[in-house]
């Protein structure tokens, strides 16, 4: 993969905006059970005009940028703001030229460097063939973050609903934790990308973006 190592990557100096392009459809497959669609983008515009797809786990801070462009140029794009209307020209790959409108997508922050939350923010999907994965963080003031995954199928089977859990079952960890701009550092060493949506508040945010994929805050009553 292309890490360089812990803020070896692109320089936030260097970084006009990042954004977070979404789109979430409620489909049928064909055995007629109901998934969810998830779409999520990363796009990382830098002030030399040029922008990046981000789809590692680690932040685009730890990216081996000329490895990057070597491995992966289907990432790389140009990027121009319209009057308003953004968007992203591919410059390699099978899709160089084509481009891509990102003027609806939201701008992201970093975390603040210390910043601590008291709130469970959740991910679930449901895939096609009804298989579901969940995902929770649980983070505490003092610095302690309980993470927990689990995955079942659930789906039509002739005429009976049915849900097959996974081997594992629930799988939960606990491990301390530190913002640093766009990375979730665990337990000191694990790193993974982390944002916040532009004008959330970072004490309570309502969404988190995590190995970037949204995660929601869970309310009292869920």
């Amino acid at each position: 993969e292309a890490f360089a190592g812990p803020v070896a990557g692109i320089v936030l100096s260097d970084v006009d905006r990042v954004l977070y392009d979404a789109e979430f459809a409620n489909r049928m497959d064909g055995f007629g059970n109901g998934y969810t669609q998830r779409d999520e983008d990363i796009y990382v515009l830098l002030r030399d005009g040029t922008a990046y797809r981000h789809e590692w786990n680690f932040a685009f801070t730890d990216l081996d940028v000329d490895l990057s462009r070597q491995r992966e140029p289907d990432r790389w794009f140009t990027w121009q703001d319209n009057d308003g209307t953004l968007t992203l020209t591919h410059t390699g790959g099978l899709d160089a030229g084509e481009e891509i409108d990102v003027s609806e997508a939201r701008r992201l922050m970093p975390v603040p460097e210390g910043q601590r939350v008291d709130d469970t923010f959740y991910y679930l999907n449901v895939g096609m063939g009804g298989g579901r994965s969940d995902r929770e963080y649980a983070f505490s003031t003092d610095g302690q973050l309980h993470y927990s995954s689990s995955g079942f199928v659930a789906g039509n089977f002739g005429t009976s609903y049915i849900i097959v859990a996974g081997n594992s079952g629930d799988e939960v960890s606990t491990a301390s934790y530190e913002f640093d701009g766009y990375t979730l550092l665990i337990d000191g060493q694990e790193r993974h990308f982390v944002a916040l949506i532009d004008g959330e508040d970072p004490g309570r945010p309502e969404e988190i973006i995590i190995d970037g994929q949204v995660h929601w805050l869970r309310e009292d009553d869920q």
